[in-house]
């Protein structure tokens, strides 16, 4: 392409698609091709994109350009109603035994896969796989992350999402993640959570600090998905959801809620696969965050 980066923003309507296409063309090893995959992404040949991403990321296994293929392959995967064959083939790169940049992301790509088909025995035993391995920094805050998440919202077991959690905010205090893990430990400790104990909390011996809002879990998601708050006082609360145009979709709360943490569940059964943002709105508190629904 002529101009990688003009090229760029005409194909990439999403914000997240955007930001993993930049980094691609940062290293413009295999991005034009990366770029072209896309390119038939959008026209609807599914089987075309996933051939071009599979070069991408036989070819250039150390370029960010494989990170996007990876991540592109996913929804091209999905698209194409073959989400088995998408585990499985990010199941072989990631055991190409070569640590790669490309087999490192499909490692923790597939801890996601597992999630989203509800096999959480097998992404907690890859995960663990993954940190007792030689993981790089990336690959241990992503991990430890995601077992943090799986711990508070599938087992429900606070004292472990509260173990993963704390290593982030130790291992990793000066990374952006570790102010988001030390608020996940505040949410879990403010409203009072013990194993099996989830759902709304407002106990005044264990009110929270300040509002918090969760990442959901999980996302990416087909068709429920968990969020989790925290208000620190009683109040007026409205959890909306929007799309990606900013359209409102559904409102999840709009009334008084106590202080304490809360937690719902969207059903996204009747809408498209896409990216939505999720706002929570108590007192002056604003606070917006994206998930991913793949059918």
């Amino acid at each position: 392409f002529d101009n990688l980066y003009e090229r760029l923003f005409e194909l990439f309507p999403s914000a997240i698609n955007k930001a993993y296409a930049i980094q691609a063309v940062d290293d413009t090893t295999g991005s034009a091709l990366s770029l072209s995959g896309y390119e038939k992404f959008l026209s609807g040949d599914y089987k075309g994109a996933i051939s071009i991403f599979k070069d991408v990321i036989r070819s250039y296994p150390n370029s960010p350009a494989s990170e996007f293929s990876l991540t592109m392959i996913r929804e091209a995967f999905l698209k194409d109603n073959k989400k088995t064959d998408h585990r499985n083939y990010i199941g072989i790169v990631a055991s190409s035994g070569k640590r790669s940049k490309a087999s490192r992301f499909a490692m923790r790509n597939l801890v996601s896969a597992y999630q989203r088909d509800g096999k959480i025995d097998e992404a907690v035993a890859i995960a663990e796989e993954i940190l007792s391995t030689d993981p790089t920094d990336e690959d241990s805050m992503d991990i430890l992350f995601q077992l943090g998440m799986i711990n508070m919202f599938s087992n429900e077991d606070s004292s472990k999402a509260i173990e993963y959690f704390s290593r982030i905010v130790t291992d990793f205090p000066d990374d952006d993640i570790a102010q988001v893990a030390a608020d996940h430990i505040e949410l879990l400790n403010g409203g009072g959570l013990g194993k099996g104990a989830f759902g709304d909390k407002s106990s005044d011996e264990n009110k929270p600090s300040k509002y918090f809002l969760s990442d959901n879990y999980p996302n990416p998601f087909n068709p429920v998905t968990k969020i989790e708050f925290a208000l620190p006082e009683d109040g007026f609360t409205r959890l909306i959801i929007y799309d990606l145009r900013g359209r409102e979709v559904t409102r999840l709360i709009d009334k008084e809620l106590n202080a304490g943490v809360h937690t719902i569940s969207w059903n996204a059964s009747g809408f498209a696969s896409g990216l939505y943002f999720y706002s929570l709105q108590s007192g002056n508190f604003v606070q917006t965050r994206k998930m991913l629904l793949l059918k």
